[in-house]
């Protein structure tokens, strides 16, 4: 399946829980940065199964990496720390929060659950990349 029909299925998924449209953000960011021309060998007509969590995630640590790695959480959370993404917390708890969590959360460092948001991030990171994984049928 071709980067820019994966791009295209996970566009019409209209999710209603904050997390769910975090993480279909997260995952259209991700294809955009393919499909626009970020990673020079790939673009939104090349297939699936020419990219990997490196080319997702944006991060050298990951090349090669297996999708079932037990490596990429610990992969994800580097990108997330290494500013590959959102960096503020304003911004990532806009993203990531519900209205009402935001509210309470608008004068904290914590997230979710007393969470960093950057490990929400990368929690997060995680989901798009299932995400992607789905839409493209890969198991």
């Amino acid at each position: 399946m071709k980067i820019s029909e994966i791009y295209a299925r996970i566009e019409a998924k209209n999710p209603k829980a904050q997390w769910r449209k975090a993480c279909r953000e997260y995952a259209l960011e991700m294809l955009d940065k393919i499909i626009i021309g970020d990673f020079a060998p790939l673009s939104g007509e090349s297939d699936f199964s020419e990219i990997g969590p490196s080319d997702l995630l944006n991060h050298v640590g990951a090349r090669g990496l297996a999708w079932d790695s037990p490596k990429l959480p610990g992969i994800a959370r580097e990108a997330s720390f290494g500013g590959n993404f959102l960096v503020y917390n304003g911004d990532l708890a806009e993203r990531l929060l519900s209205p009402t969590a935001y509210r309470v959360a608008t004068h904290r460092r914590d997230g979710l659950d007393g969470e960093a948001l950057l490990c929400s991030q990368a929690k997060a990171l995680l989901g798009a990349i299932g995400l992607i994984r789905e839409a493209a049928g890969a198991k």
